[in-house]
């Protein structure tokens, strides 16, 4: 019974109530698959009905079956806390359930459900609405506060009671949304029952990537996703970034009527990216006005000291890692400054130095790199000489274990790319660029011989045919400048279609090509012709294009017998996939099939979810249908030219193999969840490319 003193005449008298009631609930910890979360210790307080009582307290573990079941609780809000160190290191282990994502948004308006087999209440919950403290976490973002002063900061200026000098860490949102870990409140009205509590497993989105020197569509994709990323700002870069860290939807990029979203896989959560550095070179600048957005760079060259001054300086890269994996992604042409590296043809010697040492050494021991992107390189290396060295020590922090290293570009940023892939050989980089001109000469190209790259070329894009393949060096751009200097490159490149020895210095492409091919058939038929008087003279043999086109996805370093053959047959006119060169195309040169983000993106994006989902309705497969139907057998007017004829079914043949370069992102580890992720994002936009 409990016992209340009260009094009207100012003497006290004793009043007896009954017992108040008590109550119970029974909770069951599960994960998104409905699995239990077992042996996590716990402590609950019941608030009592005076503010001046202590709360009744109850402490213990979970069951095996992740039940947690409290009694004697009187009529008021239960707050429940978990031990955060063995909740963390637990849901970390469990990997996120099927179906759509909820973001934190709807967990905050709609934290409650009912569940649809048992007709219990469940709560919604991340393992921050849980846990009594901060669970101990590496210091992933200690770089973000060395490298990106201006942008990300590792604490919120956030007090606790009068203690001023407190701050308290700012933990990634989603998964800590409450800094102050007040536990989980269960209201009164869920009492006397059983209730569900799912947790969102502690984990992170990373990249899906694949170390190996064979072709890999996934990579295409997610490295081209990258590279068109660079365009973007350092604002939007970093709220890309943190996206790997939410698991309300995974990270994407928009263009304003179409999604691109990234395939990615769930890892635990200390697995996933550690920090991320955007370098900008001419925002830095704008902070240096002595310097007048110029720079001087100093390089020893066959044992002399040469000071240059740099005044193009606007060159942007990002990176980010994680304990197993390296992105690096450079900028291409953008702002004039660029265009102007892309056309300063002149080859040069590169030149290093070995860390540590006063010993300059060439980055490839014979050949030329173009002028303008190996100052563009060293613009950045110099400038951000702490960030590259931070990157290099990332790649190699831990001797034991090899990180994976991928790097990409589109236009410029390919030829920056294949420049610091150079650089960094000895960590056999994986490097797919998009677009991208020449850059080294036929001596260093050898050199470069073992570095895995693989080079997407859109049809005819203009600027994967400059500089051009001709040897371009002359003293002119020293006396008069670069006008000049260009002018006299091009009477070179005149003249090296007439000349050209074997051994001449000149510019080539390197890697693998992949290109996206638009395939004619022509077909030849007498025609009459007209005399000057307007009858007809006699009859001419004249050569037309069938009026349907289709594009193909060529990848000539797949082992298969189809582009053996088409190889083979185009030996008889020209080299179809000749070696460090374009191969000739159907189409005249086009500077709009340079653009990545409206060109090179869609299409990579339409033919993996081709080949991911094979049974969806698609323009680009209608469009390639009725090309072949069309010249298989050739029924049109006239007579097809027959070795073009069969060069385009073995295009098609090697399109249906193409099929083979998903296979390793089935059998990777998250790998077939990804694919599916991917597949269940996809929208109806159009396909006509």
């Amino acid at each position: 019974m409990n016992v209340t003193r009260t009094s009207n005449l100012g003497t006290f008298g004793i009043a007896v109530a009954p017992e108040q009631k008590k109550y119970w609930i029974e909770i069951q910890l599960i994960d998104e698959q409905k699995k239990p979360v077992a042996n996590m210790p716990y402590m609950a307080d019941n608030h009592p009905s005076l503010g001046d009582e202590k709360p009744a307290s109850f402490t213990g573990v979970s069951d095996s079956n992740g039940i947690i079941r409290i009694e004697e609780l009187t009529l008021r809000t239960l707050f429940l806390k978990i031990e955060a160190q063995p909740l963390a290191d637990e849901m970390e282990k469990r990997p996120l359930g099927p179906g759509p994502r909820r973001s934190a948004y709807e967990r905050k308006m709609s934290p409650i459900g009912v569940d649809e087999e048992t007709g219990c209440i469940v709560y919604y919950t991340v393992i921050g609405d849980l846990c009594n403290k901060a669970p101990k976490m590496e210091c992933w973002d200690e770089q973000y506060k060395k490298f990106n002063k201006t942008e990300w900061v590792k604490y919120k200026n956030k007090k606790i009671g009068d203690d001023k000098s407190k701050i308290i860490p700012q933990y990634p949102e989603f998964h800590f949304p409450d800094p102050l870990f007040p536990g989980l409140g269960i209201d009164i009205i869920h009492f006397n029952q059983k209730i569900f509590i799912e947790i969102c497993p502690f984990r992170s989105w990373k990249l899906l990537l694949h170390n190996t020197k064979d072709y890999s569509i996934v990579n295409a994709y997610n490295q081209g996703l990258m590279a068109n990323l660079t365009y973007e700002d350092s604002n939007y870069f970093f709220k890309f970034f943190d996206s790997f860290r939410d698991l309300t939807s995974v990270p994407s990029w928009v263009n304003g009527y179409q999604t691109y979203h990234a395939l990615v896989i769930d890892v635990p959560f200390r697995e996933g990216y550690k920090g991320a550095v955007f370098l900008d070179t001419a925002e830095f600048l704008k902070d240096q006005p002595e310097l007048d957005r110029k720079v001087i760079i100093k390089e020893e060259v066959e044992g002399k000291l040469q000071i240059r001054l740099l005044d193009s300086a606007d060159t942007q890269l990002f990176y980010f890692y994680s304990d197993e994996q390296v992105v690096v992604a450079w900028r291409g042409s953008q702002e004039f400054d660029d265009w102007l590296s892309d056309f300063t043809f002149r080859p040069i010697r590169t030149s290093s130095r070995i860390e540590n040492s006063k010993i300059p050494q060439q980055m490839v021991p014979e050949g030329f790199v173009h002028k303008g992107f190996w100052d563009a390189f060293r613009l950045a290396k110099d400038v951000f000489k702490m960030e590259f060295e931070h990157l290099f020590s990332s790649i190699n922090k831990t001797p034991s274990v090899k990180k994976s290293l991928y790097i990409c570009g589109h236009s410029l940023g390919g030829a920056l790319s294949l420049i610091h892939a150079t650089d960094l050989k000895k960590s056999t980089p994986v490097l797919y660029t998009y677009g991208m001109p020449r850059v080294f000469t036929l001596s260093a190209i050898k050199y470069l011989e073992g570095i895995t790259h693989y080079r997407h070329v859109n049809d005819a894009d203009l600027v994967t045919f400059v500089p051009p393949e001709a040897q371009m060096d002359n003293n002119l751009y020293d006396l008069f400048g670069t006008f000049v200097g260009f002018l006299t490159s091009v009477t070179q490149l005149i003249n090296s279609k007439v000349n050209r020895g074997e051994k001449d210095e000149c510019y080539l492409h390197h890697g693998d090509i992949v290109i996206f091919f638009k395939a004619e058939q022509h077909y030849t038929r007498l025609e009459p012709t007209l005399d000057i008087d307007g009858g007809v003279h006699r009859k001419a043999l004249v050569m037309n294009a069938i009026f349907s086109m289709a594009k193909f996805y060529l990848v000539p370093a797949l082992n298969s017998e189809a582009y053996s053959q088409a190889e083979e047959l185009q030996k008889k006119n020209t080299a179809l996939f000749p070696p460090n060169a374009n191969p000739q195309q159907d189409s005249m040169i086009n500077p709009m099939h340079h653009l990545m983000g409206d060109r090179y993106l869609p299409f990579l994006s339409n033919q993996l979810i081709e080949l991911i989902d094979p049974a969806k309705p698609m323009e680009r497969k209608r469009y390639r249908q009725k090309f072949i139907n069309k010249i298989n057998p050739y029924s049109g007017p006239g007579k097809a030219c027959e070795d073009e004829r069969q060069r385009n079914l073995l295009f098609n043949a090697m399109q249906e193999k193409l099929s083979v370069t998903l296979e390793i992102s089935k059998k990777a580890e998250g790998g077939s969840d990804a694919l599916e992720r991917f597949r269940s994002l996809q929208t109806d936009e159009s396909d006509e490319l």
